[in-house]
């Protein structure tokens, strides 16, 4: 007999509760992954995955982004994902920096030199069309 969504222990009493519970999601390569709290970062939109933080946003530049109301991000770890192709070469790079409650964002192109990927800080650029960059608390 199959356990059903309310025993399971999440505290969730539907499919979505139970995955906003366990912070899993898919995420900029099409890979399910688990944060307790996790974003995405798109070029023109945020998104909360465990509605526990309800980020604002703010795009100051070509690549280069604010998010505000992460507490907590820069104290404990956090891990990020960044977009990459079919191939698994990166599409961008980043660097984040904490202040206080925002997460201050900034994406550069790769360069690839003998099969090795390097951030080119003088090269900032908006993170790709339709893809993100997922961040998350360890």
């Amino acid at each position: 007999q199959a356990l059903s969504i309310a025993r399971g222990g999440t505290g969730g009493t539907t499919a979505q509760s139970a995955r906003l519970s366990l912070g899993m999601f898919v995420d900029t390569n099409d890979e399910v992954v688990f944060g307790p709290r996790a974003i995405s970062l798109y070029d023109g939109l945020i998104l909360d995955h465990t509605n526990a933080i309800d980020p604002g946003y703010t795009k100051v530049g070509t690549g280069h982004y604010e998010v505000r109301k992460v507490p907590g991000f820069g104290l404990f770890g956090f891990k990020y994902r960044l977009p990459k192709d079919d191939l698994g070469n990166l599409l961008c790079g980043c660097v984040i920096t904490f202040s206080d409650d925002v997460a201050t964002v900034k994406v550069y192109e790769i360069t690839y030199t003998n099969g090795k990927a390097e951030l080119d800080l003088t090269k900032p650029m908006d993170i790709p069309a339709q893809r993100c960059i997922d961040i998350s608390v360890k």
